[in-house]
């Protein structure tokens, strides 16, 4: 055990198991990620929560290398690779290391080059894989997706950002988002080793820097797997959209040879809007499996309330860039609290490469709410509490929101600030109400982020 925590062993877990292949045949693999696959998945959104909650994604900077709303998918573990797979993996062990080798003695600069290098030649060769080798034997089609095997939630897993944390929450809810991630296993595993077993919680700036700028990569392979079931044409308008404005040197990874897969899907689209056709061919894929309780239209909520969440997708965008990143809707009947909804600000960016600048990639005209059925967030901005009978009206009046004078105008209606006498009652209304509904995810909020406006 002492071997395999040594910064130098973190840093290439692919040689520290070195023996295995990247099929499902062998569990030579890192022995508590790859039973996951070996067992069909089974508990990975438990390891996909790890990522988000842990120490490592706290802080604005930490989290702003993911978009505010994005789905994950994973590459089914029955995906057979073959000899030449393995081969190509053993040989490009050295491509996979880690910025944990470098512990607290990491240069930002210098080593994000050196990592862009080694992950560009990781892709290049990976592409050149799949180029040659892996569609004579398996097409480009839904069926690398894995499915779930008729049983496991864990298929479809939706994330969301709230400018300095984020929520994993089981199936594809939201809406379709603007981007989306599909995790082969030697992604999933340099994931956990950059944010976990890998990461000093101790470490110096550089130290961070290095882990933040190498999840980079690691965001972009994501999508590039994803973009890979879409048609050629549509691969490089959706990345051209995905980072508007990025940097020439972003644009050179993003275009480079590691990005020119040249076979198309073995997928029939129907429209001009293939992502779109590609989204819903996936929820059918995983209809049997996926756990679309937060979906309003899901759950158990009469269908006029339905109806009116339904209405927040099309508040403008400028009208929801008003509105807090978690404001929890506390609908009462006759003053009793009967459900919970929670409000989420998606934050739209031209493009999410900056670390430093966030501000300037802001595209508030773009942004979205989503409705969610519970409580979805573990730091609210926000509490309103309104009668069931005022849900469509209070929606109208955010879709007509201006200014932040607006806002206020709207809170003073709906809001319970923390001043408000009604506040710790609700709040713990809110807790009771939260652990009947899901006693095995309930917990505790965090209101030190609670907005004062």
């Amino acid at each position: 055990i002492t071997h395999y925590c040594r910064p130098c062993v973190k840093a290439k877990p692919d040689h520290s198991w070195k023996n295995s292949p990247i099929t499902s045949n062998s569990t030579d693999y890192s022995p508590e990620l790859w039973v996951l696959f070996e067992r069909k998945n089974e508990g990975i959104s438990k390891i996909v929560m790890g990522f988000i909650k842990g120490p490592v994604c706290r802080g604005q900077m930490a989290v702003n290398v993911i978009n505010d709303h994005f789905w994950v998918f994973f590459v089914s573990p029955d995906l057979e690779l073959g000899v030449d797979g393995n081969r190509l993996q053993a040989v490009l062990a050295d491509d996979l290391r880690l910025p944990s080798e470098a512990a607290s003695n990491a240069l930002p600069l210098s080593n994000w080059v050196r990592y862009s290098r080694t992950q560009t030649q990781y892709l290049s060769n990976k592409v050149l894989l799949l180029n040659e080798l892996v569609f004579k034997n398996q097409p480009l089609d839904l069926n690398l997706v894995w499915d779930g095997d008729g049983h496991d939630e864990d298929a479809g897993l939706t994330i969301f950002r709230h400018f300095d944390s984020a929520s994993v929450v089981p199936g594809l809810v939201g809406g379709p988002p603007k981007t989306a991630w599909l995790i082969d296993y030697p992604m999933f595993e340099r994931i956990h080793y950059l944010l976990v077993a890998g990461f000093d919680v101790y470490g110096n700036l550089g130290h961070q820097l290095v882990t933040r700028h190498y999840m980079d990569f690691l965001r972009m392979e994501g999508e590039f797997n994803f973009l890979a079931l879409l048609p050629p044409a549509e691969r490089l308008r959706l990345r051209d959209y995905w980072y508007r404005g990025a940097s020439d040197a972003v644009k050179g990874y993003l275009y480079g040879p590691q990005t020119q897969l040249h076979h198309a899907p073995a997928i029939s689209y129907h429209s001009d809007q293939p992502q779109q056709e590609l989204y819903q061919l996936l929820l059918q894929r995983l209809a049997p499996v996926l756990d679309q309780r937060l979906e309003p239209a899901a759950s158990d909520m009469p269908a006029e309330w339905v109806a009116s969440l339904a209405e927040v997708k099309a508040v403008p965008g400028l009208a929801a860039s008003r509105m807090s990143e978690v404001t929890q809707l506390l609908l009462t009947d006759k003053g009793k609290l009967v459900q919970v909804v929670s409000l989420l600000r998606t934050s739209a960016h031209s493009n999410i490469t900056s670390l430093f600048d966030e501000a300037a990639n802001r595209l508030p005209a773009e942004d979205q709410l989503a409705a969610l059925a519970g409580v979805v967030g573990d730091y609210p901005n926000a509490f309103w509490q309104l009668e069931v009978s005022e849900l469509a009206t209070a929606i109208s009046q955010i879709a007509a929101l201006t200014d932040e004078a607006s806002y206020q105008a709207l809170l003073g209606r709906y809001g319970v600030r923390r001043t408000d006498p009604r506040f710790w009652p609700m709040s713990d209304a809110l807790a009771a109400w939260s652990l009947e509904q899901t006693p095995l995810t309930a917990g505790i909020l965090d209101y030190n982020r609670f907005e004062n406006r």
